[in-house]
């Protein structure tokens, strides 16, 4: 097959990684399958944090994930930021900025990666019809 020829040719040249994943992405947007299951991982995923209630990630302390808390005890700059950004979804802005204030700052550009995620996979999914 195509793929098999093109990366025995790139497993003999090693600088020529990146050239097999531009194909491989190019032919994943080519497939109408790949592209609908992704625009519902888009869909879905935003839709199930709006349906579980606010304060859902709001675990005890001690059982953190973060590394800079299992490995040195204290806090680093994002610890906090999901459950703020959770608080945020939905405008519980007070809890929100307890939590971590970077939320102000992180959530619109969560918020503006997604849309620009959801305009290029429905442009894609058009231009494929």
């Amino acid at each position: 097959s195509v793929f098999q020829k093109l990366f025995k040719r790139i497993s003999t040249d090693n600088s020529n990684y990146c050239l097999f994943f531009f194909v491989m992405k190019r032919q994943l947007q080519q497939n109408k399958l790949f592209l609908y299951a992704q625009m519902l991982v888009i869909i879905f995923v935003p839709l199930c944090l709006i349906l579980m209630p606010g304060n859902f990630f709001d675990g005890s302390e001690e059982h953190s994930i973060c590394i800079s808390r299992l490995l040195f005890h204290q806090s680093c700059y994002a610890c906090g930021l999901t459950r703020a950004c959770m608080h945020l979804i939905h405008f519980q802005f007070k809890e929100a900025i307890q939590f971590n204030m970077l939320c102000v700052i992180v959530f619109p550009l969560l918020a503006f990666l997604w849309a620009r995620w959801f305009l290029n996979t429905l442009r894609l999914l058009r231009r494929n019809n």
